[in-house]
């Protein structure tokens, strides 16, 4: 009678050691929900450029300016995100966006870059939107 209350006692402590393995790595795997969002494909990127062009009625060369911007600010911006030496913090990255934003107004008259403005409020958040804290 004593050896079978052992063996139930043992075969419990295993079970509930299990269990709770089970659950803690399932809470491990949940995907990190506080981080910022991740940036554009090279798909996206260039449907962002074609709606832009299109919204601004940009000639192809303009086109093509945009585009070189776009391409090199989302590079830097995966890059940055990328690194593991602590750059990539939402203040940096606030910056690279203000200066993108910079580069691409240096390229329209005032009447694109009010509706550029317009194109970019309806793309994610502003620069002036604070980031999640980890």
């Amino acid at each position: 009678m004593i050896e079978q209350r052992r063996s139930n006692t043992g075969i419990l402590l295993i079970i509930a050691a299990m269990l709770f393995a089970s659950i803690s790595l399932s809470a491990q795997q949940q995907p990190e929900r506080n981080g910022p969002p991740k940036p554009p494909s090279a798909v996206e990127v260039n449907k962002m450029i074609d709606e832009l062009s299109t919204t601004l009625s940009l000639n192809e060369s303009q086109k093509k300016e945009v585009s070189d911007l776009f391409t090199a600010h989302f590079n830097n911006m995966k890059e940055s995100m990328g690194s593991r030496e602590g750059s990539g913090s939402p203040e940096e990255m606030q910056q690279k966006r203000k200066d993108f934003e910079a580069q691409v107004k240096s390229l329209l008259n005032d009447e694109r870059k009010l509706a550029f403005d317009q194109f970019m409020k309806s793309r994610g958040p502003q620069p002036n939107q604070q980031m999640p804290k980890r």
